[in-house]
């Protein structure tokens, strides 16, 4: 639900110069029909991470027990019984060969280079998720952490449903919602994108901070 969240905000980001980049624990077959599968344009590149390399360098957590009790606690009064059960049923469908580790816990990390030929990136701001479902408001990562003060609100409750009727293939509603058009998964050619580089420079960044012009905002899951 996290990448349909940010589908309404992905051309802002990419007219302020942000790129996104999705860190997949998944294999790449998987990857593929995952987002073929979803019913809507992934907001940014997917990069594939079976080690979960990139998640040990941010240092993000891995817990058997916030994957699987604290989504009940923590979202019950926000998303309800039915969509809980939507994401359980979701999970267990997905839980196939290949799909990644389904106790890794996620993040959203945001990188900075100070100019197109300059290789020294910083880590500028990180929101490491404690639990599925352990996110900021999309307008708050935005302004707090790339200065974007005029970014829409996003609900996450609206996100859900959308993602459901993408899903079963109903479309999402009016505007933005109604769009069922999907593109393939992207192949990141991109030294700034590329796998090696984001893990590298992640783990290389996180005890740094710094100015720049260039971000990256990268979440994974």
């Amino acid at each position: 639900m996290v990448l349909a969240s940010y589908v309404p905000v992905s051309s802002l980001l990419l007219s302020r110069g942000c790129k996104i980049i999705i860190v997949s624990t998944s294999s790449p077959k998987y990857s593929a029909s995952f987002a073929d599968g979803l019913g809507f344009p992934l907001p940014g590149t997917v990069v594939v991470d079976t080690k979960r390399l990139t998640h040990r360098a941010t240092m993000l957590k891995a817990s058997i027990f916030a994957s699987l009790v604290m989504p009940f606690k923590k979202h019950l009064s926000t998303f309800g019984g039915r969509a809980l059960a939507e994401a359980l049923r979701v999970s267990l469908l997905n839980a196939t060969a290949g799909h990644g580790s389904s106790w890794q816990q996620g993040a959203t990390i945001v990188l900075r280079r100070a100019t197109e030929c300059d290789h020294g990136v910083r880590c500028v701001w990180a929101w490491r998720e404690d639990f599925p479902g352990d996110w900021l408001p999309v307008q708050t990562v935005l302004q707090d952490a790339l200065g974007i003060a005029d970014a829409p609100q996003v609900s996450y409750p609206e996100r859900l449903e959308y993602v459901i009727a993408c899903r079963n293939g109903r479309g999402g509603g009016s505007g933005e919602a109604g769009r069922t058009d999907k593109r393939p998964l992207d192949e990141c050619t991109d030294d700034a994108c590329s796998l090696s580089t984001v893990r590298r420079k992640a783990a290389a960044a996180m005890a740094r901070d710094g100015d720049g012009d260039e971000r990256a905002a990268a979440p994974t899951g």
